[in-house]
C-alpha cells in the first residue's frame, strides 16, 4: 500500500510540473510572443500531463470506465505525436515535407475515430498503424536535426541534441512495447523522469529564445534604449496616463550634430561608443516613467511627464547642459559632443493630440533648430 501511494504521489508530481511548463509557454504566446512553437509546445505538454493521468493508477479511483480511459489515452497519444513534429519544424522554421505533413493530418483524422470506434480491438490498430508510420518519420527528424546543427539558427545545437535524445528514447519505447506486448511489465519510473528533465531543459530553451527574440524587437542593439516602434506604442499610454493625472507631457526629438564628420574623422567603432555615451547619459537623467528611444542613425526620442511646463523646461535645460559638457577621450584627442533638441509641449487639456503629431511637431522643431544654430533647444 505504501509502494502504491508512493507511485500516485510520483505521477501526480510529474502532471504538476507538465502542466506548470504547459502554462509558461501559453503565457507567452498570449500575452509576449505570438509563436507558433509556443503554441505547439504548451499542448505537447497538457497532452502528455493528461497522458500520464489516464495512464496512472490514480484515475482507477474515478468512476469513468476503462473503456472511455483507453480511448482518451490513445487520443492523447496522437496529439503528443502530431504537437512535437509540428513543435519541432516550426522551432527551427523548417518547411513541413509531404510525407510528415500527410503522417500529421493522419494522425489528427485518427482522433475523432477514436472516440467513435465501437470495438476498442479496432483502437489497436490505429495505434500499430501510426507508431509504424512514427518510426520512419521520426528517424527522418532526426537527419533534419542534424542538418540544422550545420546551420546558424539560434539554439540550434542544443535543442538538437535534446529532442535527438528525446526521439531516440521514443524509438526505443516504441520498439519495447512490441517487444514486450506478451509480458507483464512493471512500473518503471525512467520514462517519466526522461519527460520531465526534457521537458524542463525545452522550456528553459523556448524561453530564453523568446526572451532573446523579445529583446531583440523591442530594445535598440548597439545603445540598449527603446526602437522606435515600441517607443510610439508606449508613448500612447504615457499621455493617456498624464491625462488621467493632469500632468504635462514633451516629446524631444534629440540629434547629434555633425556626427557624420565624428564618423568620418574617428571611424565607426568612435562612432558607436558617442552613441552609447549619449544614450546612458540621457537614460541616467530620465525617471522610469520616461521614454528614451533611438528614432534613427544619431537621433534619439525622450518622452517626460511632468507636473508643469516650467518642470519640463528646467529639466531639458540640464539634461542639454549635461549632453553639451560630454566629452569622449580617443586616443590622444577628445570628442566635443552637441546635441540640437526639438522640444514639443502637450498639457493635460490637449486631449485629442496623437504620438504621430507630437513626434512630427517635435521633428520639425528640431529641423528649424539645426537650420538656425546648432547646439540649441527649440520650442
Amino acid at each position: 500500500i505504501h509502494q502504491q501511494y508512493r507511485k500516485n504521489y510520483i505521477a501526480l508530481a510529474f502532471m504538476i510540473f507538465l502542466l506548470v511548463f504547459s502554462l509558461f509557454n501559453f503565457i507567452n504566446l498570449v500575452f509576449n510572443f505570438k509563436s507558433s512553437e509556443n503554441l505547439f509546445y504548451g499542448l505537447f505538454l497538457l497532452a502528455w500531463a493528461l497522458y500520464l493521468f489516464t495512464s496512472s493508477d490514480l484515475v482507477l479511483e474515478t468512476n469513468i470506465s476503462l473503456n472511455l480511459l483507453f480511448r482518451l489515452n490513445v487520443l492523447l497519444f496522437f496529439v503528443i505525436f502530431s504537437t512535437f513534429l509540428l513543435f519541432i519544424y516550426g522551432f527551427f522554421k523548417q518547411t513541413i515535407p509531404t510525407v510528415v505533413k500527410a503522417t500529421i493530418i493522419i494522425s489528427l483524422l485518427f482522433i475523432p475515430v477514436t472516440l467513435l470506434l465501437p470495438q476498442l480491438k479496432y483502437l489497436y490498430y490505429l495505434v500499430s498503424t501510426v507508431e509504424i508510420l512514427a518510426l520512419p518519420i521520426l528517424l527522418y527528424t532526426i537527419v533534419l536535426l542534424f542538418r540544422v546543427t550545420k546551420e546558424r539558427l539560434a539554439y540550434a545545437r542544443i535543442m538538437s541534441f535534446v529532442l535527438i535524445l528525446y526521439i531516440l528514447f521514443g524509438f526505443a519505447e516504441i520498439v519495447l512495447d512490441y517487444v514486450t506486448a506478451n509480458e507483464a511489465s512493471k512500473y518503471s519510473p525512467l520514462g517519466p523522469w526522461v519527460l520531465l528533465i526534457v521537458s524542463l531543459v525545452l522550456t528553459f530553451i523556448v524561453g530564453h529564445k523568446n526572451m532573446a527574440y523579445y529583446r531583440k524587437a523591442t530594445f535598440d542593439g548597439l545603445t540598449g534604449v527603446l526602437r522606435f516602434e515600441n517607443f510610439a506604442e508606449r508613448l500612447l499610454n504615457l499621455i493617456h496616463t498624464s491625462i488621467k493625472q493632469n500632468k504635462t507631457v514633451a516629446l524631444l526629438m534629440v540629434d547629434l550634430d555633425d556626427f557624420k564628420q565624428i564618423n568620418d574623422q574617428y571611424g565607426h567603432i568612435q562612432g558607436d561608443k558617442v552613441l552609447v555615451s549619449v544614450s546612458y547619459t540621457m537614460s541616467s537623467e530620465l525617471k522610469d516613467d520616461d521614454l528614451l528611444a533611438r528614432y534613427g542613425g544619431d537621433e534619439f526620442c525622450i518622452a517626460l511627464m511632468m507636473d508643469s511646463t516650467n518642470d519640463i523646461k528646467q529639466f531639458v535645460a540640464t539634461l542639454h547642459t549635461k549632453l553639451q559638457n560630454l566629452k569622449l577621450n580617443v586616443n590622444d584627442a577628445t570628442i566635443d559632443i552637441s546635441v540640437t533638441i526639438g522640444a514639443s509641449i502637450i498639457d493635460n487639456q490637449q486631449h485629442t493630440v496623437t504620438p504621430e503629431a507630437l513626434v512630427k511637431k517635435a521633428d520639425d522643431l528640431l529641423i528649424k533648430a539645426k537650420s538656425h544654430n546648432k547646439g540649441q533647444v527649440m520650442w
